[in-house]
């Protein structure tokens, strides 16, 4: 049995799925956790750091993508001709740090998700090769930006993006023509605003963010199948890049400094690095190559963060919550609670409705979703976590006081309130989810997938992975439409083109394989128990989709009325799961209008 098939099948005959899981539970589990061991993550990387070309059988470019010539020189026919399915090179520019490109075959790249243009030249009978080529510093200002989300100001970003582009802070202060004193005094202080006690860290947080935020790998065993290192030279290397000292680096090595300065010696000069920062840089690559080329089959996500009002709020231990704040900074903060199964990435309809109202819509990556680190001391409610991120936001922003709009967050909402309740006004829930052990609705494909998680918890991170592993978005689209068969209004309004890639950006940073926030908050919906209620909820608003294809409309209002006592609830006969989408007047009006300022 095939985890994959059942997924197929569940869709189709859910009955089925649960006759077969009532019967065969242990083979059915055998299977998840074999797939989801096994299941690819998607290479999440912003498009302006990666480029591709097309090379006939003799070396000759069929068709290149118009940045190549410029990362990769434009001789760039004598890149490895290798017969293998992939090989790896750097090329060495002249004054700046060097870039990653693969070499892959046309059989193996074939099936990879590719720029049209791209996929048209590999299609064609004399294509023999696709070069792929991967470099943060694609794009300078995707750099300043990612360095604003830190904080920096534009001098900072501007010393940080040179210092990533070039390689080391004289080119630096050379290419942003400030003097190298003043280079030093910028980086000193952006060092500082994003909790980076080296360059070499500073240099892969402000990398990730513009180019590639692809979930946490192993960097050594990428520096090793790619450049053939031995174990111990990609474990220094890895440690250096990380902001370990030599001596450091040789300590968690167990070897003196001395090995270790001759190990790191031969790898600078293999990677055609001169110091940390550059290999920092190429480490961040390295790694989105690796989920680019390998596990992913060229599966590309195009992120779209950079398009977003990114921020970094820093919590106290050093790690970080990333926010969207949409303004205007004159607007009453409303925050929106993304679903279980999604990450900040807001609807532009419910935006817009917002701003137009005169609020100030932030959206928040709950703590180990999407770009938000998870904390060092987490707890065991990540409900509580998340709520102490929100304050963590509001403190940052200096927010008095915040409205909510939750959907499957509304447990953080819950959580929140509790907490801060001086900080809490209005809060609307928009068909909220009970936990798992007061949901009854077990039909269709989502009622298959409430059995395995109440019966089954141990399966959760498994089938996690199984199912984001699928998060491509024609498979997405795909799902959807058959998951909304029997809510006419979702389906409706789930049609138009931006709501779907709204939803689709929302879920598709769960196909890199951070899944630690969702498995997180999937154990606690099957595992804990119901919360006590609120002492006051009269500023709540509870709207409830007599069609929503998850919970059923009795589940949700019993659950909900125990928890909230005072609060108003409205019963939408026509409405769904998306009544933002389907019903935003009614969504706006529970809102009411923001308090003067």
């Amino acid at each position: 049995m095939r985890a994959n098939d059942l997924v197929e099948h569940w869709d189709d005959d859910p009955d089925g799925g649960r006759e077969t899981l009532a019967r065969q539970p242990d083979t059915v589990g055998a299977a998840i956790a074999s797939a989801g061991a096994a299941a690819p993550v998607h290479a999440v990387l912003d498009d302006a750091a990666v480029c591709f070309a097309v090379q006939g059988a003799n070396g000759a470019i069929l068709w290149t993508d118009a940045r190549f010539a410029s990362w990769v020189g434009a001789d760039f026919q004598s890149l490895s001709r290798r017969d293998g399915p992939i090989s790896f090179e750097l090329v060495d520019q002249s004054g700046r740090a060097p870039v990653l490109v693969a070499t892959v075959a046309r059989r193996t790249a074939i099936d990879w998700t590719l720029p049209p243009a791209a996929a048209t030249a590999l299609g064609q009978p004399q294509a023999s090769r696709l070069l792929a080529a991967v470099w943060s510093g694609g794009s300078e200002l995707h750099l300043t930006r990612a360095g604003a989300a830190f904080g920096l100001t534009g001098l900072e970003a501007r010393i940080v993006a040179a210092l990533i582009i070039a390689g080391d802070l004289r080119a630096a202060a050379a290419r942003a023509r400030v003097s190298y004193g003043t280079a030093r005094v910028a980086l000193k202080s952006a060092m500082t605003k994003a909790g980076a006690r080296r360059q070499s860290v500073l240099v892969a947080r402000i990398a990730r963010a513009a180019a590639a935020p692809v979930a946490a790998g192993d960097e050594a065993a990428c520096l090793r199948d790619m450049f053939g290192l031995s174990l111990r030279e990609a474990r220094l290397a890895a440690d250096l890049a990380a902001g370990l000292t030599r001596a450091e680096a040789a300590a968690a090595a167990g070897i003196s400094e001395a090995l270790a300065k001759d190990a790191l010696n031969r790898v600078f000069r293999r990677l055609h690095v001169k110091n940390a920062a550059q290999l920092s840089r190429l480490c961040v690559e390295a790694r989105a190559m690796a989920a680019l080329a390998r596990p992913s089959r060229g599966k590309i996500v195009v992120n779209l963060s950079q398009h977003e009002p990114l921020q970094f709020i820093p919590r106290p231990d050093g790690t970080f919550i990333a926010i969207s704040d949409f303004g205007p900074q004159a607007g009453w903060p409303a925050m929106l609670l993304h679903q279980v199964t999604m990450t900040r990435y807001p609807s532009r309809p419910l935006l817009a409705a917002l701003q137009a109202a005169g609020f100030r819509p932030i959206t928040i990556d709950r703590p180990g979703y999407g770009l938000t680190d998870l904390a060092h001391a987490a707890s065991d409610d990540p409900f509580a976590d998340a709520a102490d991120d929100m304050a963590l936001t509001a403190n940052a922003l200096r927010l008095a006081q915040v409205d909510i709009i939750a959907r499957t967050g509304a447990h953080v909402a819950l959580a929140f309130a509790r907490r801060h309740s001086a900080r809490t006004r209005r809060v609307v829930l928009l068909s909220p989810d009970p936990l798992l052990s007061a949901s009854g609705k077990r039909s269709g494909v989502f009622g298959v997938l409430k059995d395995i998680l109440v019966r089954h918890p141990v399966w959760i991170e498994p089938l996690a992975r199984l199912m984001a592993s699928q998060a491509t978005p024609a498979r997405v689209t795909a799902n959807l439409e058959r998951a909304l068969r029997d809510s006419p209004a979702d389906a409706a309004v789930m049609r138009e083109p931006g709501n779907i890639e709204d939803y689709q950006r929302g879920v598709l940073m769960l196909a890199t394989g951070q899944l630690t926030g969702m498995v997180r908050e999937q154990r606690a919906f099957s595992l804990a128990s119901p919360p006590e209620p609120l002492p006051c909820a009269k500023e709540w608003r509870v709207l409830i989709g007599a069609q929503d294809p998850i919970s059923a409309h009795e589940d949700m209002s019993d659950y909900w009325r125990r928890l909230l006592p005072g609060a108003v609830f409205d019963f939408v006969v026509d409405g769904g799961r998306f009544l933002h989408l389907s019903h935003l007047p009614l969504v706006m009006a529970a809102l009411g209008p923001p308090p003067a300022r």
